[in-house]
């Protein structure tokens, strides 16, 4: 049966520390220790007791509860003392039930058991029913085919004879089956049902679909495609071809993004086409919305062979280029080294009929300015100190009028300003009331063109253009000036 109170030692013997020194004549509890640290006998046999040389008798010359000592007669003053601490004998037997624990158990004791590398159906798996806290066997073939299981993680040996393992080729056949969590796969992963569906997601919002031939169709909203390097998608045979019919983000976190079609690539919008790229690398559109090149950076589009063409296919259009915002249009390069050469074939057209008030068209340039000017004032280029000054037609220094400026110029705020050296401009607040079709001429008085010609002696006479309308002129500087004598 059990012990009451603390369970004996086995084979533990030890020696009591020397108590004699609180002997008295009077005092029968004492404390038992080994080593100054307290010990509790599981009962009074398992003590050896000697004091002044007699051995004691357990029970009736001594009692123990915990860790003291009571003698029934209190041991004589100077008498002396030893004691032993015995381990209890006993006799293992049969283990009571569910009283061997994994701590009983060498963790060598498998080490002595043959290994076997195949599994029958009749061979057992002990499982440990965690609800019930027993243990309970299973077959082989119970233990795979079980529907209570979460998970089965398989490093080697069979599922129903078929090897599992790195370097094998494997099918698990049945009907369905759940994983609750992570799965990982080493190597090949085959669906071979042609309507087989990979599904992702708690509803399955997600899918990988086979259409039945050789392909598949992914359904998601959104889907996002990111990669942290290059990625190619590559037909080997037709057009690649891009639907969606919601919002969807192709992108690389580095790397180029490259789709390669060998016949071609489309993107579709609702199910049809709205650009394509032939295998000719000719980019097209079936309907009549624009192709628009947008980014916050620069554009570039360049050739290392051959000529870059726009608007080369015999159609009946508009080219236009820079029609809005103020822009910068820069053509060639002065390096000394390189050469650009431009070539009209045709007559090249300066707009006039749109233009309106403070705007100018035609060709200009950027100089430095000596001094304030308004749109529309006509200057002359000082060579003393290569800087543009208003014009006056009564001053020899002043003359001959080379620009007009093309807008309002602030000397204090910026130290050069646009000026007009060919073309039309068009000042509401600058020009005065001119005579339609009027020849305009170089002022008398520092401004705009006036319509009428100097006259006095000393006076310098220069053509300068003609009025388009009241408030806009075409401005093209005859460099025949007169001087009145």
């Amino acid at each position: 049966m059990g012990y009451v109170g603390t369970a004996p030692l086995s084979g533990d013997y030890r020696k009591l520390d020397d108590i004699s020194g609180s002997f008295n004549g009077s005092t029968t509890e004492f404390d038992l220790e080994v080593g100054s640290v307290a010990v509790t006998p599981p009962k009074e046999t398992t003590l050896l007791i000697s004091v002044g040389g007699v051995l004691q008798e357990p029970v009736s010359a001594y009692t123990v509860s915990g860790s003291a000592i009571t003698f029934t007669a209190a041991p004589a003053d100077g008498a002396d003392f030893f004691g032993i601490l015995l381990g209890d004998t006993m006799a293992i037997g049969t283990p009571s039930d569910a009283t061997v624990t994994a701590a009983k158990l060498a963790s060598t004791f498998l080490t002595g058991i043959s290994a076997t590398t195949t599994v029958a159906d009749a061979d057992l798996i002990l499982i440990d029913d965690a609800a019930g806290g027993t243990f309970r066997k299973m077959t082989r073939a119970h233990f795979i085919e079980s529907a209570a299981l979460d998970a089965i993680d398989i490093d080697g040996g069979a599922i129903d004879g078929t090897p599992i393992g790195a370097n094998s080729t494997s099918t698990i056949a049945g009907t369905s089956g759940a994983f609750s969590t992570d799965v990982t796969v080493g190597d090949d992963l085959s669906l071979t049902s042609d309507s087989a569906v990979f599904n992702m997601g708690a509803g399955n919002d997600f899918t990988i679909t086979h259409d039945g031939t050789t392909g598949a169709t992914l359904a998601g909203n959104p889907i996002t495609i990111t990669a942290g390097g290059a990625s190619s998608w590559t037909t080997s045979a037709g057009a690649l071809t891009l639907t969606s019919a919601a919002a969807a983000t192709w992108s690389t976190a580095a790397g180029a993004l490259t789709l390669n079609g060998t016949g071609g690539v489309n993107i579709n919008e609702g199910g049809s086409t709205i650009i394509g790229i032939s295998d000719a690398r000719a980019v097209s559109t079936t309907n009549t919305a624009s192709i628009d090149l947008d980014a916050s950076g620069a554009i570039q589009i360049n050739s290392s062979g051959g000529a870059l063409s726009v608007g080369n296919d015999n159609v009946d259009q508009a080219v236009n280029i820079a029609t809005a915002g103020t822009r910068t249009l820069t053509l060639g390069i002065n390096d000394a080294t390189d050469l650009t050469t431009i070539n009209a074939l045709a007559p090249i057209t300066i707009e006039s009929v749109t233009l309106t008030d403070e705007t100018v068209s035609g060709i200009t340039s950027q100089f430095e300015t000596g001094e304030d000017m308004n749109r529309g004032d006509v200057a002359y280029f000082k060579a003393s100190d290569s800087k543009m000054w208003k014009a006056d037609a009564d001053t020899t220094a002043e003359m001959p009028v080379v620009a007009m400026a093309a807008e309002d110029i602030d000397v204090s705020s910026e130290a050069t300003g646009l000026f007009l050296l060919f073309g039309f401009l068009g000042d509401n607040g600058t020009f005065p009331a001119y005579t339609v079709a009027g020849k305009i001429y170089a002022p008398e008085t520092e401004g705009p063109p006036t319509q009428t010609a100097p006259s006095d002696d000393g006076d310098y006479v220069q053509v300068l253009g003609w009025a388009v309308t009241a408030n806009s002129v075409f401005f093209n500087p005859s460099l025949d000036v007169i001087e009145h004598a």
